[in-house]
């Protein structure tokens, strides 16, 4: 029976991992019906903080706010062009977006930090008839507390909305915290020591 330990403790081990690195994709249409199309994203959605983020419908809208609709009828748009923040209490990891210009072709500057150190970003050319789909290498940023977006008309003299951008499908990943580590730690451990309490030779 030693052998069905084995594998519960490291099915325990294995599940904790797992919690331990959960991935969400966040696609704004699980919203609550009090949230109206064009108003704010609530400051707790998904366990995040939204600054400057509106709620698009893309059934109800037209060029980018249309087409950068990735799944379900609902993103996020940022206001009036201006930046736009997501913030967390809690450490996070970024794994991908979509992300696409409202009415025009600009470029979206992304940066995250932690603790109010930038840790770096990137950018995306953007344009309102076709979703960009912005991809971050495995480890590239796996904890921020922030990450911004920030439109740039690169000259073109565009101002107001006409710097709106949509983002839909952000996907994070959650950093485990110290307790959840611990746990990991134990299930792994249980495991070894039952492995080696098998290889144990036994008294003549």
């Amino acid at each position: 029976m030693r052998w069905l330990q084995v594998l519960a403790a490291a099915a325990a081990a294995g599940a904790l991992a797992s919690a331990a690195q959960a991935t969400q994709t966040i696609t704004f249409d699980d919203l609550p019906d009090t949230v109206i199309i064009g108003g704010p994203i609530p400051t707790t959605y998904a366990g995040l903080q939204w600054d400057n983020f509106f709620l698009d419908s893309g059934p109800f809208s037209c060029c980018g706010f249309q087409s950068g609709v990735v799944s379900g009828d609902f993103a996020a748009s940022n206001g009036f062009g201006l930046p736009a923040t997501i913030r967390s209490s809690r450490p996070f990891g970024i794994s991908d977006f979509y992300i696409t210009g409202g009415f025009d072709e600009f470029e979206v500057e992304f940066d995250a930090y932690l603790g109010g150190v930038l840790l770096g970003g990137g950018g995306a050319l953007v344009e309102a008839n076709a979703t960009t789909h912005v991809v971050f290498p495995d480890h590239f940023l796996p904890r921020v507390d922030e990450l911004q977006f920030i439109s740039s008309d690169d000259g073109l003299g565009f101002s107001g909305d006409r710097l709106d951008f949509v983002l839909d499908n952000l996907t994070i990943t959650s950093v485990p915290e110290p307790a959840a580590w611990a746990l990991l730690i134990v299930g792994f451990g249980a495991a070894g020591a039952r492995l080696r309490a098998r290889r144990r030779p036994v008294p003549a």
